[in-house]
């Protein structure tokens, strides 16, 4: 979500006769990944033909549907699964396992009762609206665009999968956190539908001594659950933690469905590498310990919010052994928060652009890198992000406010 034409131009020099470049550069690239997807919308809807390659949100709108019908167990049943999801445009390829939690019905009920691609065209559009207007709320209205165009934005926009929400969510946890605590937490615990992303933002809550937000977070993962049960039953849950543990299973076992190509973990790198089971699930639990320790320290020292912020989605992503590309929109927004707050420090220099390209390359390259090599560079990027925000955020306490901040960045 770094402003690439923005940074195009300080590259160049700078000065005024670059902002009409960088207002047309940024139109023009925006108009062209609108069009795209338009485009792409019109081949999955058959007008151009029949589409021959399945989309993720196949197993949404699968899921969705069940849980209208009033058989949400079902969606952990792959034989179901499977029907559910035959005569979608490149359904005869596979399909889509469920391995979300009974609380993400909640999120997605209505669009089982839509036609599959008017949901799908409703769920991107108010996942990326989610996400985009928080980037506009952090960093301002040309920024938002300059998000639109982001590799890990349009790869949801394509394949229907929720880096969006997770990244909307978190987002404005984050920046509602200073004045509306409550809101935030209540925002933040809603993450608990990707229960991997949520242990190391109440671990940061609670470093921070943001009582309130805490105390919200939890009250409201704790009524999405409840709710999920009476509303779903309690054979819904078996069935999740089953499939949990099978697909837990999976990411320490190349050949499997999860596929360790596309996937940005400790785990699935040094398991695609040829390391065994118990020393790529032990290198794991190591990384999510470092991880947390970043967090503590972090938010307990009271460094900046923009490192707080992008070293808390950093930590999370390096904690957990499922991570997709998609899920990289949280890296996104980290790179976003680094940005900001060096820039405003005059302190962002060619190589921290040229780290940052990388970082927000990762989703494209990523999976194309690993299947050519074998190796999965979604951990080294992600950890080479944590040190430079360690570097910079660790040897002051400065208090500086993020309003502060983007003021900065705004004059």
């Amino acid at each position: 979500m770094l402003d690439a034409p923005e940074a195009l131009g300080a590259i160049a020099g700078g000065g005024r006769a670059n902002d009409g470049f960088k207002l047309h550069l940024k139109v023009a690239l925006a108009a062209t990944c609108l069009g795209l997807w338009l485009l792409w919308i019109g081949i999955l809807g058959g007008a151009f033909g029949e589409a021959e390659n399945r989309i993720d949100f196949h197993d949404v709108w699968a899921g969705a549907s069940l849980a209208a019908d009033g058989d949400a167990s079902a969606a952990y049943d792959d034989a179901r699964l499977a029907a559910e999801q035959e005569g979608l445009p490149g359904s005869d390829t596979g399909f889509y396992k469920w391995l979300y939690p009974p609380v993400f019905f909640l999120f997605v009920l209505p669009l089982g009762v839509l036609p599959w691609l008017a949901a799908f065209v409703l769920w991107v559009v108010a996942t990326a609206s989610l996400a985009i207007t928080a980037v506009r709320r952090a960093s301002g209205e040309w920024m938002a665009l300059a998000a639109f165009m982001a590799p890990a934005t349009f790869f949801n926009f394509l394949i229907g999968q929720n880096g969006l929400l997770t990244a909307g969510l978190f987002a404005w946890g984050m920046l509602l956190l200073r004045d509306r605590p409550v809101v935030a937490g209540a925002v933040l615990g809603l993450m608990t539908y990707k229960p991997q992303f949520f242990p190391l933002v109440l671990l940061a809550l609670l470093a921070g001594k943001e009582w309130r937000a805490a105390a919200a977070a939890c009250g409201t993962a704790a009524a999405i659950a409840v709710t999920s049960l009476v509303a779903f039953g309690p054979a819904t849950w078996d069935a999740f933690f089953e499939t949990a543990a099978d697909a837990g299973r999976e990411i320490y076992r190349d050949g499997g469905f999860v596929t360790l190509e596309k996937m940005a973990s400790v785990s699935a790198m040094l398991t695609l590498a040829g390391v065994s089971a118990t020393v790529s699930q032990v290198a794991q639990i190591l990384a999510s310990l470092a991880g947390a320790i970043v967090v503590v320290v972090l938010w307990h020292r009271k460094t900046v919010p923009e490192y707080r912020f992008a070293g808390l989605a950093l930590a999370s992503l390096l904690a957990t052994p499922y991570l997709y590309q998609y899920d990289l929109t949280l890296l996104a927004l980290a790179v976003l928060w680094m940005g900001i707050r060096l820039r405003a420090g005059s302190e962002l220099i060619l190589w921290h652009r040229a780290l940052f390209v990388v970082a927000l390359m990762a989703p494209v390259l990523g999976t194309a890198m690993a299947q050519q090599t074998g190796v999965v560079i979604g951990p080294m990027v992600i950890l080479s992000l944590l040190v430079l925000v360690c570097a910079k955020a660790l040897p002051g306490s400065s208090r500086t406010s993020l309003q502060g901040v983007i003021s900065g960045v705004r004059s």
